[in-house]
């Protein structure tokens, strides 16, 4: 029936096969390149951390409460768990036509509501679906601020990791040396002090002994007739004379007492001070504050530590009339970073190393053309900022496609030198490469409207449909010159 139309209706055929070829070569400078299809893979993996727990542990109180808490996620086909020493791993199956962004938001949700029952110790569950110029650190933290967010903000960017990023921090070491010498100045303080307290209550003793002393002195010798005036001085002198003899002995006294009283010494540990800085280093909003005006303020609880001073200043005991020890009393407080665990270097030069992914609906090459470009304009608005692409998956990409497309150009040239040596007549040879192109351009049409990119896949299934329709166009070819001789 689409032999006869095409025989009857030949200036039809030509405007259909006309606008085919239009639409073809529009459809394929719209569609997306890519090195392979994008494939929803209907897997999810929920890694939670758990420091210093056996695989018992983990499972039981992790894994069991991960695994009855994903098991009523829609569309989970299959739940599988592995329990390790300080990590617990669970896999989600789905059905094949899930929608894995609605499952990944419903066990998100699922997370949030067990997430509070686990020990403080484990951590949050994962679920997974070069600068010059600047110090090392200055360059991190600039990179880190600056550069990321802008490469982030380029479109079909999913995220940007960076690795070689010099991390700052505080070392905090109990010093052995500063608790020693603050237990020796405790020691001192508490010795003088007890020292004082002794001495003081036997000195009062013998001034109560004096006085009773002098007093009976005093009225003996009234009875004996002395004057009021004579009697007093020479109690006074009996008085005078114990006191004089209560201090010589009282330094005795206290080193004899002080064999028995024990001095306390304080005994600093990695869990007291992490106990006092969890308990200082914190700030958390407490609602707020309304005046009769209308006026509103927000409150907020504490005051996080914001530089290794304040650290060294924070007071970790007050000791009554001895005063304050503070952190730097005990410990040895020191900025420090990660450069001794990590090394990363291009050109011999401190470099951080990005790593760009894309979303799974943008084509590899548009989202790599972009992000250079976006670089060429970080460079040219940052002085001394140089970018060095050491892979770039979009140039394989080109190169794929490219080499796909010559393949399939090269096979279809082939077809036609063959067909002319065997067939030996052009016009046969010339309907068969006409048909050739014209199915490969409405291969075009139908793949852009399918949504379908040019990928390895793809491209390779052209190439292919290409030698088959070379042998199907013999065969018409054949039976067509077969009837007409007849």
């Amino acid at each position: 029936m689409l032999s006869k139309f095409s025989v009857k209706k030949p200036y039809t055929v030509i405007v259909a096969i006309v606008l085919v070829v239009i639409l073809g070569f529009v459809s394929y400078s719209k569609m997306t390149m890519d090195l392979l299809p994008s494939i929803n893979m209907p897997y999810a993996v929920i890694t939670t951390t758990y420091s210093g727990a056996s695989p018992e542990t983990v499972e039981r109180t992790v894994t069991a409460t991960l695994e009855q808490s994903m098991a009523s996620v829609d569309n989970v086909e299959e739940v599988n768990s592995v329990s390790s020493a300080g990590i617990s791993m669970v896999i989600l199956k789905f059905h094949e036509d899930a929608d894995m962004d609605s499952a990944m938001i419903e066990m998100r949700e699922n997370l949030d509501l067990v997430e509070p029952y686990f020990p403080d110790e484990v951590g949050a569950p994962v679920i997974m679906k070069g600068l010059s110029g600047k110090e090392d650190s200055e360059a991190a933290s600039y990179i880190e601020e600056k550069i990321i967010p802008e490469l982030k903000s380029v479109e079909g960017v999913a995220s940007v990791s960076a690795s070689g990023l010099i991390e700052n921090y505080i070392d905090l070491t109990i010093s052995e040396d500063k608790v020693a010498d603050l237990n020796s100045r405790l020691k001192e303080f508490y010795t003088k002090q007890a020292e004082e307290e002794i001495r003081s209550s036997v000195l009062k003793e013998a001034e109560k002994q004096a006085d009773e002393a002098a007093a009976a002195q005093k009225e003996q010798l009234l009875s004996l007739g002395y004057t009021e005036e004579n009697a007093q001085a020479a109690a006074d002198q009996v008085k005078s004379a114990a006191m004089e003899q209560a201090e010589k002995q009282a330094d005795a006294v206290v080193e004899e007492q002080m064999k028995s009283v024990e001095i306390p010494e304080t005994d600093i540990t990695k869990d007291m001070l992490s106990g006092i800085l969890s308990g200082q280093n914190f700030s958390m909003p407490a609602g707020s504050v309304s005046s009769e005006d209308g006026s509103s303020w927000l409150v907020r609880v504490g005051d996080e530590l914001q530089s290794p001073e304040e650290l060294e200043e924070l007071v970790i005991m007050s000791i009554p009339d001895f005063g304050d020890v503070t952190m730097s009393d005990v410990a040895d407080i020191a900025l420090s970073d990660n450069t001794s665990a990590m090394y990363s270097r291009v050109n011999g030069e401190y470099a951080v190393m990005l790593s760009l992914q894309k979303q799974p609906d943008y084509s590899t090459a548009d989202v790599t053309n972009a992000v250079l470009a976006r670089m060429d304009t970080l460079e040219e608005e940052n002085e001394g900022l140089s970018f060095h692409a050491l892979m770039n998956q979009g140039d394989y990409v080109n190169i794929m496609i490219q080499t796909v497309l010559s393949n399939l150009v090269v096979g279809a040239g082939l077809a036609v030198i063959i067909l002319i040596i065997f067939l030996r007549r052009i016009r046969p040879t010339l309907i068969v490469a006409a048909s050739i192109l014209l199915s490969v351009v409405t291969a075009f049409v139908l793949m852009f409207l399918c949504g379908i990119s040019l990928n390895m896949i793809s491209m390779s299934g052209l190439a292919l449909g290409v030698g088959m329709l070379v042998d199907n166009s013999i065969v018409v070819m054949e039976n067509i010159c077969r009837m007409l001789s007849e």
